[in-house]
């Protein structure tokens, strides 16, 4: 007999536990159903010499294992706090007077019934390590959860440490949760809504893939669960079960160390250097992953973090080939998203048969960055009319001496125009433009060059590098006034909403324009006859995409510029915002 169990647990030498959980409004109920050799193999309980489990032994087991349950069968919260359970009932069997052999222990279940205390939960994550590294024996459960109100479950095989989340919708508990593919949707469920409501990320143990090919970057973003993460990145921390804001800074730094060496990026044959732009930490009721995150304490069972990477380029991508090797126990194959133009690619990576590898190559030829060009200033110049002051002067006396007509008039005059030739190469100026009116471009020409303009002043903005928004900015604007309309334009097209990126500007609508003349300040520099001013009513339209979405903000301002001659050169010279306002702010799906 003795030999025999031995055999019997030496070949089955796993926990498997089932567990039946139903979410009330106010409760939630959890039936846990066990083999009897978990109390043998969890509590060391000793068999007698006959190798039986004595009655006495069984329920002293039995007893421990409320406590033990209530400790390693976890229900947390949204924010990552262990919910209280309390053992109301244990559903027992008729023990044998003389006990239970060893070998017979898998022939025998007991049903252990918990209950919570909640308040209608939104989210709700369950763990479990019954077989943590402490036990030492492997263990899986089966779980399965229905919502009341709902006739579906959703079914997940639980392994220790491995943490498994659900949102419930109490207005609608029949909405489909695609969480780790939990449940089945069929086409045209109430699915779409839960998607549009998360946009998009609608599971909360699963990794995101992210990559957009645009033509001045490649940016890959990935939103992956920290339990997920930890199992590749030592995260340090004071306690097992959170991350803390003071801990936080240096969890990125690590992060930022380890992914910096993951997921090359070639580009068109080319290893691009990356650069991480954003670490965040997110909690499970976080929705709108391009927005700023707030300072605050992170679960490890279910928060997550969301990572931005971006590859600068120096021309526009013809091929692009990147290699996904960040893989770990919990993390074998990764479906991603690839976003061109307005082209969605699904794609999925995994670690097996080296299928880790993505390479997209472009359909048609690549254009070149477009250059800005400076508009150069083809009137002609206008005529100058030299006059000498004293030359002028000596003219006048001249004609007065002429129509005095006494007898020195004949040598006053000769004086008088000696004195004027001789003054004429000094003191002189130009003559009043009234003279010659200067060459000016037509009303239209002016509005169409202000267009050039502006739209020049966009374009640059969308440049990465500094430098290179400056060497654009300079072909547009006066340099006087180029590193105030930088700042000025930088913090314009910032989205604050999404945590301070700079959105892309899709569209600029000119709304009204009115073309005039400057106005001569009598303090300032004499302005150039040729320039004229705008007073310009446009709209710009901004874009932030990330994680599948795209948020879009259109503004409308109210401006008075001057565009003047410079160096031969047209460029604005003077700007005065008078209004700005948002006229629209929306986020769409772009899809996933």
């Amino acid at each position: 007999m003795g030999l025999f169990a031995s055999t019997q647990l030496h070949a089955h030498p796993i926990s498997l536990t089932n567990a039946y959980i139903r979410v009330f409004p106010d409760k939630v109920s959890a039936k846990i159903e066990i083999f009897v050799e978990d109390l043998y193999l969890f509590h060391d309980l000793k068999p007698n010499d006959q190798d039986l489990l004595e009655p006495d032994t069984l329920r002293k087991g039995i007893e421990l294992h409320k406590e033990f349950l209530a400790k390693h069968f976890q229900i947390l919260d949204k924010d990552g706090n262990q919910l209280k359970g309390t053992v109301v009932d244990v559903r027992e069997f008729d023990i044998p007077e003389e006990g239970l052999p060893l070998a017979s222990l898998m022939f025998f279940q007991l049903t252990y019934t918990l209950e919570y205390d909640v308040d209608k939960p939104e989210y709700l994550t369950f763990l479990q390590d019954m077989g943590n590294q402490d036990i030492g024996v492997p263990a899986e459960t089966q779980l399965r959860v229905l919502q009341e109100g709902a006739k579906r479950r959703k079914e997940k095989l639980m392994l220790p440490g491995e943490p498994f989340t659900l949102r419930f919708n109490w207005e609608n508990p029949e909405m489909t949760d695609s969480s780790f593919n939990a449940g089945e949707t069929t086409e045209g469920e109430e699915g779409d809504s839960d998607e549009e409501e998360l946009l998009g990320i609608t599971s909360y143990g699963a990794v995101y893939s992210f990559l957009y090919i645009e033509p001045r970057e490649i940016r890959h973003e990935i939103l992956i669960p920290v339990v997920t993460l930890e199992q590749s990145v030592e995260i340090p921390r004071a306690d097992s079960a959170f991350l803390t804001i003071k801990e936080q800074p240096k969890a990125r730094e690590a992060i930022e160390k380890f992914l910096k060496s993951k997921n090359k990026v070639e580009v068109n044959g080319q290893l691009i250097e990356p650069e991480i732009d954003r670490i965040d930490f997110y909690g499970l009721d976080f929705r709108d992953f391009a927005q700023q995150a707030p300072d605050q304490n992170v679960s490890m069972a279910n928060g997550r973090v969301g990572v931005i990477i971006s590859y600068p380029l120096n021309q526009p991508p013809e091929e692009v080939k990147m290699t996904w090797d960040f893989f770990n126990r919990y993390l074998w194959d990764v479906k991603g998203t690839v976003y061109v133009n307005d082209k969605t690619i699904k794609t999925e990576l995994s670690r097996l048969n080296e299928e880790n590898t993505y390479t997209w190559v472009s359909e048609s030829v690549v254009e070149p960055y477009r250059e800005i060009e400076p508009y150069d200033v083809t009137l002609p110049k206008p005529v100058a009319y030299p006059v000498s002051i004293p030359a002028l002067l000596c003219l006048g006396i001249a004609v007065v001496t002429l129509f005095v007509g006494r007898k020195y008039t004949l040598p006053g005059i000769l004086v008088a125009v000696a004195l004027g030739l001789a003054f004429l190469p000094i003191a002189r100026i130009d003559a009043a433009t009234w003279i010659a009116p200067p060459a000016r471009l037509s009303e239209e020409e002016s509005k169409t060059l202000f267009e050039e303009l502006l739209g020049n002043v966009y374009y640059a903005m969308e440049n990465r590098q500094e430098e290179r928004i400056y060497d654009g900015l300079e072909h547009a604007v006066a340099g006087e006034m180029l590193s105030d309309l930088y700042l000025k334009m930088k913090k314009e097209l910032v989205i604050e909403e999404q945590g301070g990126p700079v959105a892309r500007v899709t569209d600029i609508k000119i709304q009204a324009m009115e073309i005039g003349k400057p106005a001569q300040e009598p303090t300032a520099k004499k302005v150039d006859p040729r320039a004229f001013t705008v007073d310009c009513t446009w709209q710009v339209v901004g874009t932030v995409e990330h994680w599948g979405h795209i948020h879009s903000r259109t503004i409308e301002y109210q401006a008075l510029f001057v565009v003047s001659p410079v160096e031969g050169k047209w460029k604005i010279t003077a700007l005065t915002v008078e209004s700005e306002n948002r006229i629209k702010y929306e986020t769409r799906l772009r899809g996933i």
